[in-house]
């Protein structure tokens, strides 16, 4: 009987970093998604798959009208999803 292992889904999103912005590739959409620096920042504040804080509590409670819309826009692309009161980063394959 022949070992085998189970070979992991390929993650949703490639991303690359440009500068000081991100484009992430949705492999489940063949779409682009372009975080310019202000998004880059929020995305980054948000809690990532291996833990951290929202943006809210990163910035001392302070969540402005537009970080809330940014948030909004990304959570709508899929790259945030809100589990229990806070934002979670969707995994990214860095190329």
């Amino acid at each position: 009987m022949a070992l085998t292992k189970d070979v992991p889904a390929a993650c949703r999103f490639v991303g690359v970093r440009l500068d000081e912005e991100i484009v992430l590739l949705d492999r489940d959409t063949n779409s682009l998604i372009h975080l310019n620096p202000a998004a880059v920042r929020v995305w980054e504040a948000c809690a990532s798959p291996d833990g951290g804080s929202d943006y809210a509590t990163a910035h001392g409670g302070d969540d402005s009208t537009e970080a809330a819309s940014v948030r909004a826009a990304l959570e709508d692309a899929g790259i945030l999803c809100r589990a229990n009161d806070e934002y979670v980063r969707a995994s990214v394959e860095w190329a």
